[in-house]
């Protein structure tokens, strides 16, 4: 039982001391050291693949053992198909053996350096070194982005700002931003005024956004519609590629309808009496005023004859249109007055088919009977003279006839 105990403890010692002398021999005569001796593609690209070669050197004096690396892999990297433990096999001294890794790199991966951490060691006994390398990402795709336009709609003959909102959508800094509005086709009824059609930009840090404003004058001849204005926009990522990007955009010209509506002609009428009244309407804004009706409203005081709505149609600027409507005057429509109220109703549409509707009063002049022989506006006396004349001569024509063909008779 002895002599058992005895030779296992004498073996055990005897490992232990193999083992020791294995652990001297390579701690004191190999050092080795990882890093990165190249990554394609340089950049990498968020999004993409990269092959990273890491250097496995024997900066020591004798032969290493069996050099263990293991990939430890974080966001953005991940492995999807490679081994994260690979091993060189023992290293003479002086020797750099490369190991490839195929790593994924996500596509939300930051802009700019990224730690790839990567951990080693010596041989199966030799305890773990871990080692963080920069692996320097680029944005997919660097993409600066018009985000928002603040304009109100431009009106013909008014100088306007427009405002656009720049957004860098990237995870990288995107410098030396140039936004340009290119009007220049001519059917494009607007330029700067007071600036230039390009501003530029020192830079946008990511997800950060910029604005940039413009003064924009619309020629006083522009008709109504949505224009498509194309923007440029110049910019550079932190590796110093260029981007150019177009957008369009869309500017909305237009204006409120603006007119001028007057009693035009209208006959003479007292109480109780029938007449014919002519309105106009003057288009005096900028834009077209379309398909408008006017409609005379009921009211106490008069009573329409016939059609009580009329149809204009379109009126261009500074044209007008007219419409006549017959009516009634009820007896007390003055009350007291010399005007009676006209209660009219316009409905219309701006050159973008927008609705309008407005309801408007004409005061027309209803004059009494001893007011229309003061001012002269009925028959004059010379005017019935005539008439009584006329009459006169008519009745003696007939009794002249009539003479004349009963002496001839007999």
């Amino acid at each position: 039982m002895k002599k058992s105990l005895f030779i296992a403890a004498f073996t055990i010692l005897i490992l232990i001391s193999i083992s020791g002398l294995s652990l001297a021999d390579y701690g004191t005569t190999a050092s080795i050291a990882v890093s990165v001796a190249k990554y394609e593609p340089f950049p990498a690209e968020a999004g993409q693949y990269v092959d990273v070669w890491f250097k496995v050197e024997n900066l020591g004096s004798g032969d290493s053992g069996n050099v263990t690396l293991q990939l430890l892999p974080k966001f953005p990297f991940s492995l999807e198909s490679d081994d994260a433990v690979k091993s060189t096999g023992p290293i003479s001294s002086g020797s750099t053996p490369l190991i490839k890794y195929h790593i994924k790199i996500d596509e939300k991966a930051t802009a700019g350096d990224n730690i790839l951490q990567i951990r080693y060691r010596p041989n199966s006994f030799a305890p773990w070194t871990t080692q963080d390398v920069d692996i320097f990402i680029q944005a997919h795709d660097a993409v600066l982005a018009v985000s928002q336009i603040s304009s109100e709609d431009m009106i013909p003959g008014k100088t306007q700002n427009l405002s656009l909102s720049l957004e860098n959508m990237a995870d990288t800094y995107l410098r030396d931003v140039a936004v340009t509005l290119d009007f220049s086709a001519s059917t494009l009824p607007f330029a700067t005024i007071d600036s230039v059609n390009e501003k530029r930009t020192s830079g946008i840090a990511p997800k950060e956004k910029q604005d940039v404003l413009f003064g924009i004058i619309t020629f006083p001849d522009a008709t109504s519609g949505v224009y498509k204005i194309p923007v440029a926009l110049k910019y550079s990522d932190i590796t110093n590629k260029t981007y150019n990007r177009t957008y369009l955009l869309g500017l909305v010209v237009n204006s409120a309808p603006d007119f001028k509506m007057d009693l035009q002609k209208y006959d003479v009428m007292t109480e109780g009496s029938t007449g014919t009244l002519t309105a106009s309407v003057s288009n005096t804004g900028p834009g077209a005023i379309k398909f408008m009706t006017m409609d005379l409203l009921p009211s106490a005081a008069y009573e329409v004859i016939g059609e009580d709505s009329i149809y204009l149609g379109n009126l261009n600027p500074d044209d007008y249109q007219t419409g006549a409507i017959k009516k009634h005057v009820n007896k007390g429509a003055l009350s007291g007055g010399k005007t009676v109220p006209l209660n009219i109703a316009l409905k219309y549409r701006d050159g973008l088919n927008n609705e309008y509707s407005k309801n408007t009063t004409l005061d027309m002049r209803v004059y009494t009977p001893s007011e229309i022989s003061a001012y002269g506006l009925g028959p004059s006396g010379s005017s019935y003279t005539i008439i009584y004349v006329l009459i006169a001569i008519a009745v003696i024509y007939y009794v002249y006839r009539r003479y004349f063909r009963r002496k001839k008779s007999t």
